[in-house]
């Protein structure tokens, strides 16, 4: 935690002038803190300890501290460091007499007749570098998220590679730690339910020996989290912010930013529930990050917290999804308020990242137990990826099933390994459980179909590998709706009977869209299924299979039958269907058969570019080939990691159309580690197997090859007589880099 100490600064001191003359105006600057301060440059520049002698005046210090540094932020890094290096809480000053000495200030600071903002820019401007004094409300000190007001601070904005940047050095070496604020009740943390009544301590007041650059050159966009100055051109930012907005704003850690989180636009930092129930959501540029949670029931709220359920999962924590967002979905047992504080790993220790207040008006009817807390969270993440899990079809952490549909979920599986789901609840045994779940394998493809009556559910998916043991690897909640049909033998109305004989009816005479009509109806009034839902549903997933066979044979696509197939074979239903399994088989191979004889492909065209762009889903081969392809085009790698992106990409019309993007190609215009990823992804798969596959996709995979060809043959930098590059490639290559390291921090 910040130390508060400061707080009661609101006026820029008398004795270091706020603004110097010919100073530049506050605006925002163009380049980011990445752009201009590497850490891993400056650690030869870590100023720590300065002879007596040149302690006795500010020029003598600043020039021994600049002494063979050549740029701003080199100078103001060392200054910044030997100020963080002096041990000022526990070094004595006993012959600091003269006010206008730097051992003076230290004094002042340790005593707290002085700031360091203060003692910085005058160091800062013995160095010519501009450097004000700033005031304003920050989030430190008592603050709590959720406050209406906050205490005051000092901190500085320094003037370098021309722009403002703000530097706060208070916070950057002195800390409280331990500090904590009564009235809270510790109630769940990381999955395990805690009654912890969290007591107020001021906390103990330390110099960071090892501070970190978190409040050094800190672009605007981030401190606005933090601080907020009173004049608001010196927030730096387009669109300055009100205080109302400011406290508005979520509860920050230096860990967030750092970390390459972040928000949604306009994310605010109280949630209010419904019914029942919130979701709070980051946002997260790694896929591999881990998180765990804290939460808090605040004791004043009116209601006692409820202990004898002895529930210890109220907090769902959801993987990142091909959005990059990481979900935490709070249910709540009683009305009140609640705080939400999460945590990411960083090295071997869990990180304080942001706080979130939650409100709730009104509780979650029925709120149960989720079915299990699972320790590697909800939805694919890192160790699906790592154990070998891909093709996944489901990148939410919850699914929901509509008016009682089935639930499929599949995926593929790398190397040798059993893979055991489970469907668990949170009353009901394990063994009433095996009766909503199925599994089959075909082709290397896992599909699990399930069941379930309504409620909640967790399933719970373990691999085994030889030697290895079994193992945890993929999540998902269920939710199959209310648990709220009526009693057994409850007397039906008549339109109640009436909808049950129109169920009877349309499933008998197998009428797709009123079956639909019917079921959605039937739930609707929860009547008691007495075998007739069963058997409309049965007939409905008939009805689609054949369908999908029939589509897939009429299309002649390997890959779309081999799905058709796959889920015919895994289906209850699937008996019934034999010949026309077996029809769909036969065609099957004919066209594996056809396709494997090598020919030649030619150019993309319009009608390919059709067929494309009536994909749905993409398989892994797919999702590589078209973000091979797309890389090469000028797209992002970060947007072409989530497949609904690549598939809307396909089916642009127009300049931005597939066709007239490949017509427009220049090699001269893709940066070389950009060719060499797309060479990667597209050298993982064979060209023969691809068109079997896919006869458009085999155009496209060619395609580009052919791109890649065609920049190997081009990339030939000017040469003069001498040997040397002209200027003009040099600046190319320079700018290229310069292009590369927003394009990394962006995709990373």
């Amino acid at each position: 935690m910040e130390d508060g100490r400061d707080a009661g600064t609101t006026q820029p001191t008398k004795d270091v002038p706020y603004l110097v003359k010919d100073y530049p105006r506050p605006a925002p600057p163009v380049q980011r803190k990445l752009d201009i301060f590497d850490p891993e440059d400056f650690t030869d520049i870590h100023a720590t300890q300065i002879p007596d002698e040149k302690l006795s005046d500010f020029p003598t210090i600043v020039g021994h501290l600049t002494d063979g540094l050549t740029t701003d932020v080199q100078k103001v890094w060392a200054i910044f460091s030997w100020i963080g290096n002096q041990k000022v809480l526990d070094t004595k000053y006993p012959d600091a007499t003269d006010p206008y000495t730097p051992r003076a200030f230290l004094k002042g600071i340790q005593e707290d007749t002085s700031l360091y903002a203060k003692l910085f820019t005058i160091l800062c401007r013995e160095a010519e570098i501009p450097c004000v004094v700033l005031n304003g409300r920050a989030k430190a000190g008592k603050y709590e998220i959720g406050d209406k007001e906050a205490g005051y601070s000092t901190w500085n904005a320094v003037y370098v590679a021309e722009g403002w940047r703000f530097v706060h050095c208070n916070w950057a070496f002195i800390s409280v730690v331990g500090r904590t604020m009564s009235g809270w009740l510790k109630v769940e943390e990381d999955g395990k339910r805690v009654t912890e009544d969290v007591q107020t301590s001021d906390g103990e007041r330390k110099h960071e020996a090892n501070f970190s650059d978190s409040y050094f050159l800190v672009d605007p966009d981030v401190f606005i989290y933090f601080c907020r100055p009173e004049q608001d051109t010196w927030q730096l930012l387009r669109s300055p912010i009100s205080f109302k907005r400011f406290m508005a704003l979520p509860f920050v850690r230096p860990a967030f930013t750092e970390s390459g989180l972040s928000f949604r636009p306009g994310q605010e930092g109280t949630i209010k529930s419904h019914m029942g129930e919130c979701d709070v959501i980051i946002r997260a540029q790694k896929r591999k990050c881990q998180f765990n949670y804290k939460l808090f029931y605040k004791k004043d709220s009116g209601k006692e917290f409820p202990d004898a359920q002895g529930s210890d999962r109220y907090v769902a924590m959801i993987n990142r999804n091909l959005d990059g967002e990481v979900k935490f979905r709070v249910r709540f047992p009683i009305e009140g308020t609640y705080k939400l504080s999460l945590f990411m790993k960083k090295g071997k220790v869990f990180s304080w990242i942001c706080d979130f207040k939650l409100e709730c008006e009104q509780r979650k009817a029925g709120c149960e137990p989720l079915p299990e807390t699972p320790a590697i969270g909800w939805g694919p993440g890192i160790t699906a990826r790592s154990e070998g899990l891909y093709n996944i079809s489901h990148n939410e952490g919850i699914i929901e099933s509509k008016d009682g549909k089935n639930i499929e979920v599949s995926f593929n599986v790398k190397g040798k390994q059993k893979i055991k789901p489970r469907l668990k609840h949170a009353r009901l045994p394990d063994n009433k459980m095996k009766q909503f779940i199925s599994t089959s394998f075909y082709n290397g493809t896992v599909n699990i179909r399930l069941r379930p009556d309504d409620g909640e559910y967790a399933l719970v998916i373990d691999n085994e590998k030889e030697h290895a043991g079994q193992k945890n690897v993929l999540n998902y909640i269920i939710d199959a709706g209310q648990p709220n049909r009526r009693p057994v033998g409850f007397r039906e109305n008549a339109t109640e009977r009436m909808t049950r004989q129109q169920l009877k009816e349309a499933t008998r005479e197998r009428r797709k869209d009123d079956i639909i009509a019917y079921i959605a109806r039937f739930n609707k009034m929860k009547l008691e299924d007495k075998g007739h839902l069963t058997k409309a549903r049965q007939t409905l997933e008939s009805i689609e299979i054949k369908e999908t066979l029939r589509f897939a044979l009429m299309r002649e696509r390997s890959d779309e039958l081999e799905k058709a197939i796959r889920r015919a074979r895994s289906s209850d239903v699937g008996v019934k269907l034999e010949a026309d399994v077996e029809r769909a088989e036969s065609a099957l191979n004919n066209i594996l058969h056809r396709n494997s004889v090598p020919r030649h492909l030619s150019a993309v065209t319009h009608r390919n570019v059709a067929e494309l762009r009536a994909l749905r889903t993409l398989t892994l081969p797919l999702q590589e080939i078209f973000t091979a392809l797309f890389l090469l085009l000028g797209e992002n790698r970060f947007s072409l990691q989530d497949s609904s992106y690549v598939l809307a990409l396909l089916k642009r019309s127009g300049p931005d159309g597939l066709l007239p993007r490949l017509e427009r190609f220049q090699p001269s215009q893709v940066r070389p580690e950009v060719v060499h990823e797309a060479k990667e992804l597209l050298e993982r798969h064979q060209g023969d197997n691809v068109s079997r596959i896919c006869a458009p996709v085999g155009k496209v995979y060619q395609k580009g090859k052919d791109l890649v060809d065609r920049y190997t043959m081009t990339r030939s930098p000017s040469i003069h007589n001498d040997g040397s590059s002209s200027p003009a490639v040099e600046d190319q290559q320079a700018d290229n880099r310069d292009v590369d390291i927003q394009s990394s921090a962006q995709g990373n």
